[in-house]
């Protein structure tokens, strides 16, 4: 990027200088190698530095403005050991969280996230929806054996493929490998390279409920999401399993009671 835009910049020092600020070289180790002519001054690393975050956040603002990404977020733990451990400096432990911004590939429009109102239709915190989420009824023997007669020939494809898979793979030559097509599938996906775009990092703690609020509503901030935007929208949202009980945890202690006993 420094290379492009100034023809006297050299893209070797540039890089140098970017590696000693990644590893929190000192200013001093800095100016000596600039002087040397191995890497740019303490200054040029700066502006580098600033120039790349305001790239960086112009480009998750742009993933904002449609909402066509999904958000991932996990704990990262630090055990800052000492030499020599005691009970007044037993060592450090540090914990922050890391976020990521998806986009979503396989031509996704915002209409494929329009389901907030739906969601919130079916919902069982709905006090105005149905009381009871399950199906009304067991799908009858009938709509059962159609969906398996159906299905029959899929399963007998995907048989064929694995008795053609142990032929290949263990008896024949390898180069007889290239000849096995992949798996047959009535719902086949292509495969995409996705893209991913790190958050700043948050110091929050991932492991109770109001911290996982308080990180989706950080990571909403960084994408300049509004609140009406989530009227209609819906953002998809990775995480584990202790991820998924607090977002459920935050859900129901959010939901209007339908009496002061419940």
């Amino acid at each position: 990027m420094a290379n492009s835009t100034n023809s006297q910049c050299n893209a070797f020092q540039a890089m140098q200088g970017f590696f000693l600020e990644s590893v929190n070289a000192p200013e001093c180790v800095i100016s000596v190698l600039a002087h040397s002519g191995w890497s740019v001054s303490v200054t040029s690393v700066i502006n580098i530095v600033k120039s790349l975050m305001a790239e960086h956040q112009r480009i998750i603002r742009n993933l904002g403005n449609d909402g066509l990404c999904a958000l991932a977020y996990d704990n990262l733990d630090f055990d800052l050991k000492t030499k020599e451990s005691t009970l007044e400096n037993p060592g450090n432990f540090a914990s922050i969280t890391m976020g990521m911004f998806i986009p979503l590939g396989h031509r996704t429009i915002p209409d494929d996230l329009k389901f907030s109102e739906c969601l919130w239709e079916k919902s069982s915190l709905n006090p105005h929806g149905p009381k009871d989420a399950t199906p009304p009824h067991l799908p009858s023997h009938k709509y059962l054996l159609k969906r398996i007669g159906e299905s029959l020939p899929q399963v007998k494809s995907a048989m064929l493929w694995f008795i053609k898979s142990i032929l290949v793979n263990e008896f024949l030559p390898p180069e007889y490998k290239d000849l096995l097509s992949p798996i047959p599938s009535s719902t086949s996906i292509p495969v995409e390279k996705s893209t991913q775009y790190p958050a700043h990092a948050m110091q929050i703690n991932v492991s109770s409920t109001d911290g996982n609020v308080e990180i989706v509503e950080n990571l909403e901030h960084q994408l300049g999401t509004k609140k009406e935007w989530y009227n209609s929208y819906i953002h998809l949202c990775h995480g584990d399993l202790g991820t998924q009980e607090h977002h459920d945890t935050t859900r129901f202690f959010h939901a209007i009671e339908s009496s002061s006993k419940h």
